[in-house]
């Protein structure tokens, strides 16, 4: 086995933060990933979402959030299916995306428990590899028909 990366991180949005911690091993074709997140606020470490993944990249992806949800991912092609079973909610939820022209991504998720539709779209900037854009859709069908809440981002990839 080879380590693959290691990286720490630290969110922080307004009146909280998020540690994030990620460790990757490749042991030959397939890869091991081991997270975990907790909230950096806190005064004791909690270790709030641990999570484990296994993945051959291009083919399959299986991710176990401890302790309470399964996600199986499978890609062919530029097309990604994950199914995903929270087992503290008891309920499945769905998402499929298909990638085209150089790097753009289409995707639609929908959430049993909440009744959540999302939609997304990315893409990579023309003039700067490392910049890709995101503009996404989410739609709370419980609530009936109303304005979805809309989110646009832009993420800098770079690495050390």
């Amino acid at each position: 086995m080879m380590l693959k990366s290691a990286s720490l991180g630290r969110n922080y949005s307004t009146g909280n933060g998020e540690f994030i911690g990620t460790l990757a091993v490749s042991a030959g074709e397939v890869d091991l990933r081991a997270s975990v997140s907790d909230d950096a606020s806190a005064c004791w470490p909690t270790f709030g979402i641990l999570s484990f993944a296994v993945e051959k990249p291009g083919s399959f992806s299986i991710d176990y959030d401890v302790p309470k949800k399964l996600k199986y991912s499978y890609a062919h092609g530029g097309t990604t299916l994950e199914p995903c079973y929270d087992f503290g909610n008891k309920s499945l939820d769905l998402a499929a995306s298909q990638r085209f022209l150089d790097g753009n991504l289409i995707g639609a998720s929908y959430k049993t428990s909440s009744k959540t539709l999302g939609l997304e779209w990315s893409s990579n900037s023309k003039h700067n590899k490392n910049l890709r854009f995101k503009v996404s859709a989410l739609l709370e069908l419980a609530k009936g028909l109303h304005m979805p809440i809309l989110n646009a981002e832009s993420i800098w990839d770079f690495s050390l």
